[in-house]
């Protein structure tokens, strides 16, 4: 069975014939330069062997991480080069009838932490849109006492040390104040990050939306709050989902739908979204409250 875009139906994507497609798929995401799974231990997804085994397994799409940084690593200007990888990871796969959707990762958002008591982070949007945000104020009021010489940004809330995800916790580093700022900016416009964003999705959806192999779109990975120092109600999935993440998903949508209106969107509720839905706490923007769930 050829490739062919799809379609939603209620709850499910469906192909041209109506028929309910179900997905079984991996994840393929490299979070450093080249930005592209080439090589073990990563999935190397440029290797027709390892194609031909995943649709022998059962597989039939990927989650591809399409990385921001790796895209346009200078302000308007594209690296050619990264997209040419992914269109021969596209190309490849659809020999394969394996569909991929672009997943725009990220962690921790910044590379930005790293060297501020050894925190972890990398690009997940691009370091020179970071640098053009406002610096943050130290808005942590709960902080215990730290370390002499830490910066006031990356102060942690109590009962958390700086130190404290040296075991690998590092999702933790959310809760710096560096990184729910950043979000912020993000979500607000700051510096023109939204109409950036907006202009690296129409890229993408202009040179990948025309394969036929191409799921969709999935907006961000694992979005935060936002600073909820500054307002302590973005811990709640419903307003941080409607104040923060619908208006942005609302002008992404639009953006990519100006030249792509085949290919699917995926959008995520916030980081832990998934487990606190329902009428009082849900995500205030998806109505299966699985979805993120079904894009692993």
């Amino acid at each position: 069975m050829s490739t062919e875009k799809m379609s939603v139906k209620g709850k499910y994507i469906v192909d041209k014939c109506g028929r309910v497609r179900i997905f079984r798929g991996i994840n393929g995401v490299l979070k450093y330069f080249p930005w592209y799974p080439y090589k073990a231990p990563d999935p190397p997804l440029l290797d027709s062997n390892y194609m031909s085994n995943l649709r022998d397994w059962g597989f039939n799409v990927i989650r591809l991480g399409t990385m921001w940084a790796g895209a346009e690593p200078v302000e308007g200007q594209y690296n050619e080069t990264y997209l040419l990888k992914l269109k021969e990871i596209i190309e490849l796969a659809n020999n394969y009838n394996i569909y991929i959707f672009h997943d725009m990762h990220q962690d921790l958002l910044t590379s930005a932490l790293k060297g501020l008591d050894n925190l972890s982070g990398y690009d997940g949007i691009p370091l020179w849109l970071f640098k053009k945000f406002k610096p943050c104020v130290d808005n942590n009021k709960f902080t215990c006492p730290s370390k002499t010489g830490i910066k006031p940004c990356v102060k942690y809330p109590c009962p958390f040390q700086p130190g404290f995800d040296s075991n690998g916790n590092w999702f933790f580093n959310y809760f710096t104040s560096i990184c729910s700022s950043g979000f912020q900016q993000l979500y607000k416009n700051q510096s023109g990050a939204i109409d950036s964003w907006s202009k690296f999705w129409v890229k993408i959806a202009e040179t990948f939306g025309p394969y036929s192999n191409v799921l969709g779109y999935e907006l961000i990975n694992e979005p935060w709050f936002g600073d909820f120092y500054k307002d302590p109600f973005l811990l709640l999935p419903a307003k941080a989902g409607h104040e923060n993440l619908l208006p942005v998903y609302d002008i992404l949508n639009h953006a990519i739908r100006t030249v792509d209106t085949q290919s699917l969107l995926f959008y995520e509720p916030v980081t832990y979204g998934v487990f606190l839905h329902g009428p009082f706490l849900g995500t205030g923007i998806v109505t299966n409250s699985s979805i993120y769930l079904n894009l692993y």
